[in-house]
């Protein structure tokens, strides 16, 4: 049986008021091959339409698109008609709103501002409203970074208000941190919504836990069924090229169940440049 991203989350929810953790796991979509995308950042076109474009050349399936949390550009996503605009972008050029993102949430911290969970409200209710995509990602990283009790108490007290929310629109806010699975799982444990997961990068477990490619798999076994998206990046390196073995580390998501989108970030080779850079780390991906 396969359901929707409303269906499952509301049916979750009362094994979890019973103080039962479910895992997700059977809402993963069963794929053979990766679908590719790429954040809108680092396809040089954060809160711009012609993000579709340059997706489209680099011949990607996907874009990850931002909410902004600390500014207002021409093209805001909170606005009716730039979702609209999106929408229509995305029809013309065939590339998917493969998910979305808080922009601009490291220096607009969600458990530090005042606004910070009306920002995650308002997104859940506009991408319920897109219909596309279902992840979200809430980014912990520099002013935002998770460095204390008190910061984990404060962020599992929001997450616990805003997850009702988010699941009642179908929308799974995934966490991208400094932490590793533990902390991840101390943050889940603790709010109990199966609306709450992670948004998994294995570049930043090399980068700020100094895993190598064992950790990183045993990272990922240890969230087993609570990663709603992956980021693919390896530093400065093409995937496969890098300190990480990648090939490891994409047959370790299909052994726990993640078997959807691979979004790039980042691993682009100097003298290669963005495009050539991507159409090559998404052939790599396609092969594995």
């Amino acid at each position: 049986m396969i359901l929707n991203r409303r269906a499952f989350l509301k049916t979750t929810a009362a094994g979890l008021a019973a103080g039962t953790l479910v895992s997700p796991s059977i809402f993963a979509e069963e794929k053979k091959g990766w679908k590719i995308s790429s954040c809108d950042w680092s396809l040089g076109k954060k809160h711009h339409p012609g993000v579709f474009d340059v997706a489209k050349e680099i011949g990607l399936e996907g874009v990850q698109v931002s909410f902004p949390a600390d500014c207002k550009p021409e093209y805001n996503l909170y606005d009716p008609k730039t979702q609209e605009l999106y929408l229509q972008r995305s029809e013309e050029t065939g590339v998917a709103i493969s998910s979305f993102a808080l922009g601009g949430g490291n220096a607009h911290p969600f458990w530090l501002e005042d606004d910070g969970e009306q920002l995650v409200r308002d997104a859940a209710l506009a991408m319920d409203k897109m219909n596309v995509g279902r992840v979200i990602l809430i980014p912990f990283f520099g002013r935002a970074q998770i460095k204390s009790d008190a910061i984990y108490e404060e962020v599992i007290r929001r997450f616990r208000n805003v997850a009702p929310v988010a699941a009642d629109a179908g929308v799974i806010l995934a966490i991208e941190s400094t932490l590793s699975a533990e902390g991840h799982l101390r943050i889940i444990e603790a709010v109990k919504s199966s609306a709450l997961q992670v948004y998994y990068d294995p570049g930043n477990m090399k980068d700020y836990q100094k895993m190598d490619t064992d950790a990183v798999c045993a990272d990922i076994r240890k969230l087993d069924g609570w990663i709603a998206e992956a980021h693919a990046k390896d530093g400065n390196n093409l995937l496969g090229e890098g300190p990480l073995d990648y090939t490891r580390i994409l047959a370790t998501y299909r052994e726990v169940g993640y078997t959807t989108w691979q979004v790039l970030e980042g691993s682009v080779k100097k003298d290669f440049g963005l495009v050539k850079s991507y159409r090559q780390n998404a052939a790599f991906l396609r092969q594995h």
